[in-house]
């Protein structure tokens, strides 16, 4: 059996069950009842019989322990079922974590058992009545109601404040708690489950480097001076750019990867639909297509074309989007969002927004006015919390001559990084200072070398740009 081959309803069970086999305390929360497909079934109470032995669940997690037990109850009696059973441990075990988290499995099991329930009762309201034994069907009508007041959640798993004191942990059951390294994706600041945020002024790159990271993902390929993971299905909601121009960037930055696409364009013209990210129905669509197509990174470009009817500077609006971002979160998935900076130079809107991240980087304009393509320095605004060194700032070009785009980067030096802010719209030593995390004395005298240079003018206490900008370039 290969497990690409299962259907939905097979995957989300064995899902479930090979979750539970990594951290057996969840099997505490299951049922027989989840469990139609018969291997399904097997496996679990298969597990149930090793946890009521000495050390059991150290014995489940030891795959020798339990294909021994397989064997004694299946070998002889249904080999054919004892295959398959084999087959789903030693081939969904490598998977499930990389594909949808276990949560996320459970969720739709709870689901479908509940449909199951509504429906069997219902079913028994119209037999009662049809035999004429009105008590019984209003009995019944009354349990309809009840399930679905309780909804999946209600299932069998009592009320929560009685279900809380097993989630607990020690400091030492936390010490001891297995739990499956996350995914690298991108060098060692980009990780399955992340939030994270690119942003920019209008014009400077965001779409060149966002699509350019997307792709890399994808392909497990690297991106600059970031060496390639372990590649990842990604899926790049476009809601700005004209679908002529994303077709020749993405062939431009293509790397053979699985990348999909959902564009505002070709949606239109198909569906006469327009994204809204902000509305429930769009947060669910977008869901049940990661959870369908095995989307492990979805990137947003951008949050002002993908979002209406949301006051960005109200941090109240922005819960609208919160819990749907931290429900992807919880499910594994990575989310890259694009966002334009303010006249401020900082990320436009509520700071809020900040809470949630990741890591967010900030594209800091260096293009000389008369030159072609985009040029920006790379700076980790909020540095990523899975990289304790934290990422060096990197100037980055993207230029196309002839057809042929040519992407390069760089080291970006102090010099670099204070004339791209004042390219930006900083105008004070204290600004930039803070920016960069800097000293004002050292700012200030970067800054007179700026000046002399002729990158920067500096008028009193304010600094202004040059009508000549420079950036060196060093292609990679």
């Amino acid at each position: 059996m290969i497990w690409s081959t299962l259907d939905p309803l097979q995957r989300r069970q064995y899902g479930v069950l090979l979750g539970a086999l990594h951290l057996p305390e969840r099997f505490d929360g299951l049922s027989k009842d989840l469990f139609p497909d018969q291997a399904a079934l097997a496996l679990y109470e298969t597990a149930l019989e090793i946890r009521k032995r000495p050390d059991g669940d150290n014995k489940l997690r030891q795959k020798e322990a339990f294909n021994e037990r397989l064997k004694e109850k299946y070998w002889k009696t249904d080999r054919d079922l004892f295959s398959q059973i084999l087959a789903v441990l030693n081939e969904g075990t490598v998977t499930v974590y990389e594909d949808v988290d276990y949560l996320t499995w459970r969720r739709e099991l709870d689901e479908q058992l509940h449909r199951r329930r509504l429906g069997f009762r219902l079913d028994d309201v119209t037999r009662a009545r049809g035999e004429g034994r009105d008590e019984d069907a209003v009995r019944y009508a009354k349990d309809v109601v009840k399930l679905d007041e309780d909804g999946p959640s209600g299932l069998s798993k009592g009320r929560l404040g009685d279900r809380l004191p097993g989630v607990v942990l020690s400091s030492s059951d936390l010490t001891d708690l297995a739990i499956p390294p996350r995914k690298r994706l991108l060098g060692d600041w980009l990780c399955r489950g992340d939030l994270g945020f690119v942003y920019a002024p209008r014009g400077v790159g965001k779409t060149w480097f966002s699509l350019g990271l997307a792709h890399a993902v994808a392909a497990g390929g690297s991106f600059g001076p970031w060496s390639g993971g372990e590649g990842a299905r990604t899926l790049y909601v476009d809601g700005e750019m004209p679908l002529e121009l994303s077709k020749e960037r993405n062939e431009a930055l293509n790397q053979d990867g699985e990348l999909i696409w959902l564009h505002h364009e070709h949606l239109y013209r198909k569906l006469e639909e327009v994204i809204n990210l902000s509305l429930p129905q769009w947060q669910e669509a977008i869901t049940q297509m990661i959870l369908d197509r095995g989307v492990e990174v979805l990137a947003l470009d951008n949050l002002s074309c993908l979002i209406s009817g949301v006051r960005e500077n109200a941090g109240e609006d922005w819960e609208q989007l919160a819990s749907w971002l931290l429900h992807l979160r919880r499910i594994g998935v990575t989310v890259i969002m694009v966002h334009h900076a303010g006249r401020s130079g900082k990320m436009r809107g509520h700071t809020k927004k900040e809470d949630q991240a990741s890591w967010i980087i900030s594209l800091e304009d260096t293009k000389d006015g008369g030159e072609p393509g985009a040029r920006f320095v790379v700076h980790f605004s909020k540095p990523s919390r899975n990289s304790a060194d934290g990422v060096p700032d990197t100037g980055w070009s993207f230029v196309t001559e002839d057809g042929a785009l040519s992407v390069s980067h760089q080291a970006a030096e102090t010099i670099d990084r204070v004339v791209a802010l004042v390219n930006d719209g900083y105008t004070s030593c204290t600004d930039i200072a803070e920016a960069l995390d800097k000293a004002k004395g050292t700012i200030s005298k970067v800054a007179k070398r700026a000046e002399r240079q002729g990158l920067i003018c500096v008028n009193g206490n304010r600094y202004e740009p040059s009508n000549v900008r420079s950036f060196s370039r060093v292609s990679s």
